[in-house]
């Protein structure tokens, strides 16, 4: 349970380019039977998208709106959920190396198309939030 982890939200713009939104550092229960099925939770169902009239319920605006929310939702007084500066290879302290990485990437919205989510896991492929809710509830 003390397994420390980070989650990084990152948006691919339409060149390419990553931009990282945000780097959470996670204390305690970082394994994908915790704070990875959590995550995936959070994600499945959420759409990206322009804001309008049509929006459906689960929708966030961008790479840093999503970001936003997670944050909102999840931190809960001192300690337990924090941000963190890149390079997040380390705890803040910077003592010890994490066994979990969670990456969110978010590509852009373009026009009146929507954003596609996908989460790699420690470094290993991408995948769908459907895949990665999977892998987590296997575990």
């Amino acid at each position: 349970m003390g397994t420390r982890s980070k989650i990084v939200f990152e948006g691919v713009r339409s060149d390419g380019r990553i931009l990282i939104y945000a780097t959470i550092f996670q204390m305690f229960d970082g394994g994908l039977k915790y704070i990875g099925l959590e995550l995936a939770l959070f994600l499945v169902n959420m759409s990206i998208c322009s804001l309008g009239s049509d929006a459906p319920p689960k929708v966030a605006s961008g790479t840093g709106c999503l970001a936003a929310q997670y944050i909102a939702e999840k931190k809960e007084g001192p300690g337990g959920l924090c941000l963190s500066p890149p390079p997040p290879d380390e705890s803040p302290s910077g003592e010890i190396n994490l066994r979990h990485r969670y990456h969110v990437r978010v590509t852009e919205v373009i026009r009146n198309d929507r954003g596609k989510i996908m989460v790699i896991y420690n470094e290993s492929y991408e995948m769908t939030v459907d895949e990665f809710l999977a892998l987590c509830q296997k575990e």
